[in-house]
Parts: C-alpha cells; sequence; structure tokens
C-alpha cells in the first residue's frame, strides 16, 4: 500500500513540473519575439509591462458645423443657430461638412432642420427660397395642376400627396372645313342672278344686283339618285355631326404633389327645417369636394396637359402602386378597337324582335338617338 502512495505522489508531481516548464516556454517565447521584433527594427527591447501598459493612440478629430437649435426652413444662418462639434478626421469626407463657420453664414436652410443636424450643401442655399412645395419637386420636372371634372372616378377623391397616377385622356375628333376651318356641313344659300325690271318711271328700267338668300333648311347636304322613284333627291342630315371619341393613356406614373379644393369651402349649407323642438337647426358645412390635382411631371407632359385642358379634354387618374415601376405601353380606344378587341359582333337587322312587356319596367325605345 506505502508503495502505491509513493508512485501516484511522484506522477502528481511529474504532472505539475510538465505544466510550470510549459508556461515558462510560452513566456520565453512571447519575450523573444518581442525582442527579436525590436532589435530588427532597430529600437530597444520593450519590456512586457511596457507592451501591455501603453494605450492604443485616438485619431484626430476635426470640428463641423451643426444645427444648435431646431432651424425652420428659409431661416438665414447666423452663429446664434450654428454650433460645432469634434468629428473623427478618418471618418471625414472631402466636401461632406461643413468645417469652417464662416462659410455658411448668411445662407438659408433649404428644409427644416433638427437640433445636432450636421449641416451639408444639400441643406443650405445661397439665396432665399421658394414655396416649400417647389423644394418637393424633382430636378428636370414641374408642377401643374391638373381640373378633375365633376362625374370623374371617386378614386380622385382619396388622392394623398405622394400617390402615383397614369393620366388618361379622352378627345371628341370632328370633321372641319380646312377653309373655313368650322364644323361640317357648312350652311348653303342661293344667289340669285342679276335682274332688270322695267318700271313706269323716268328711266324705264331697273336693275337690281344679285340676292343672297339661306336655303331652307341651311345645311348643306349630298345628292343622290333614289332607286324606288329612278329620280335625283338632296339628302341632308339629320342631326349636327358626331364626333369621334379616342382615349389613351398619355402620362405613366406621375407623382401627386398635392391634392387642392378650388370650391368655396367652409360656406355653410341652409337647413331645410328646424329642430323637432322647433328651434333653428344648426347649418352643416358642405363637404369639401376635390377640384384640383398637382402633378409633378416633365416641362413636355406640362404643356400638354395645358394643350388637353384648354381644349376641354376630358383628364382622368388611375391610382397605381406606388413600388409599381412598370410602364406597358397601351393602345389608344375607339370604338373599333372595343368591337374587334372584345369580339362584339355587329348587331344584323332582323325582322324580328323580343316581345317586352310594358310592365317589364325596361326602358322602351320609341325613336332613334332617345
Amino acid at each position: 500500500m506505502a508503495s502505491k502512495g509513493r508512485s501516484r505522489g511522484l506522477i502528481i508531481i511529474l504532472i505539475a513540473v510538465i505544466i510550470f516548464v510549459l508556461v515558462i516556454g510560452a513566456t520565453a517565447l512571447f519575450l523573444g519575439g518581442n525582442l527579436i521584433s525590436s532589435i530588427l527594427s532597430g529600437g530597444s527591447p520593450v519590456s512586457p509591462a511596457a507592451a501591455l501598459s501603453t494605450p492604443t493612440p485616438s485619431s484626430a478629430m476635426v470640428e463641423i458645423i451643426i444645427a444648435q437649435q431646431p432651424v425652420p426652413r428659409g431661416t438665414k444662418l447666423n452663429e446664434s443657430v450654428l454650433a460645432k462639434i469634434p468629428y473623427p478626421q478618418s471618418a471625414m469626407v472631402d466636401g461632406l461638412f461643413y468645417t469652417d463657420i464662416q462659410s455658411v453664414l448668411g445662407k438659408y436652410a433649404k428644409y427644416d432642420l433638427n437640433q445636432g443636424t450636421p449641416l451639408v450643401p444639400s441643406l443650405i442655399s445661397d439665396s432665399i427660397i421658394g414655396s416649400e412645395l417647389s423644394s418637393k419637386i424633382p430636378r428636370g420636372k414641374v408642377a401643374i395642376s391638373v381640373q378633375i371634372m365633376d362625374d370623374v372616378l371617386k378614386v380622385s377623391q382619396g388622392l394623398k400627396e405622394g400617390d402615383h397616377v397614369n393620366v388618361i385622356t379622352a378627345i371628341k375628333l370632328v370633321d372641319i372645313d380646312a377653309s373655313f376651318q368650322t364644323i361640317l356641313p357648312n350652311s348653303i344659300s342661293v344667289v340669285a342672278p342679276p335682274q332688270t325690271i322695267t318700271t313706269g318711271g323716268q328711266n324705264g328700267s331697273v336693275t337690281i344686283n344679285s340676292i343672297t338668300a339661306k336655303m331652307d333648311p341651311p345645311t348643306q347636304g349630298r345628292a343622290e339618285l333614289d332607286a324606288a322613284l329612278n329620280q335625283p333627291v338632296y339628302v341632308i342630315p339629320s342631326e349636327p355631326q358626331r364626333s369621334r371619341m379616342i382615349s389613351q393613356t398619355i402620362i405613366q406614373d406621375a407623382i401627386v404633389l398635392g391634392v387642392g379644393n378650388l370650391s368655396e369651402s367652409g360656406s355653410p349649407k341652409p337647413a331645410d327645417s328646424g329642430n323637432a323642438d322647433g328651434s333653428q337647426a344648426t347649418p352643416t358645412p358642405e363637404p369639401d369636394v376635390i377640384k384640383s390635382v398637382t402633378l409633378i411631371v416633365s416641362p413636355q407632359d406640362a404643356e400638354t396637359l395645358n394643350f388637353l385642358m384648354l381644349s376641354n379634354a376630358y383628364i382622368h387618374l388611375a391610382l397605381r402602386n406606388s413600388e409599381d415601376d412598370q410602364n406597358p405601353p397601351t393602345e389608344a380606344v375607339t370604338l373599333q378597337y372595343i368591337m374587334d378587341q372584345y369580339n362584339i359582333p355587329y348587331p344584323a337587322k332582323l325582322p324580328y324582335d323580343l316581345s317586352l312587356p310594358q310592365s317589364s319596367g325596361l326602358p322602351v325605345t320609341t325613336s332613334a338617338g332617345q
């Protein structure tokens, strides 16, 4: 038993000696590495304590200009609203921040600046800026207000600033006389040749110049040969010329800058009757109705919209997803397009029709066009 105890003690002592030798070797390796690197670099050896206690040098700092208090848009900058704070020079980008307060004095804030906002060139202006809306218009774009028709789709009443829309227009075309620039058909009149009338006066005869008289009806028509009578007849239109409509998307992905109400708002609407107790009812103000929408478009599109509005064309706005970047080409829509695209057949003139009872509630057509 005694021999076994001595053997176990020798093993423990051997393990402790091995661990001690490993620690001494690691320390010597660390010190030797520092010593060798110092000798190779031409410097003096660095002690372990000095190597561990030497702090890492901090990066150099520069001062940048900030707004030391909230600065409203359009404010002229002075020393009372500006301050300097330190900023790491290693993180500086040339031309990003202002470092000289004199370079920003006398300039104007383009936007509302929060307290602590670093000043950059895009936030200030050399001159007094325009309206707040103008600052929201990207470079190369313009804003134009579009009149909204009273019977336009109700989507226009839900438009908000920042929405994306397509602009659809519908125009009506008519035939005109190229010389007169008036809608056909022309009005016509009859010119009588000069006539000489014999009278009992001293001269004996009087010459009357040509007389112009309008025909009844005064509408220009055309001559046709009536097959039944086998004689020419003069056919005139039964109604004014009908316009031909065409619809097309002219602008895609326009941005709504704002919505406006051009009608008189705040005027109370008179009550039809009083309250149940006989007292006068309080007038209810009429709800605001959007009559115009301001869109951000290109200068050329603004000219197009201006022309269409002055031409009394129909302009509708189609709301789209703000994240949709697809602008597929569209085809102009006419009556012929609808008939062909949707396979609508032209109805034949049949010698029979459906019998509709008068009590069916369906409208009964008494004449064409009614």
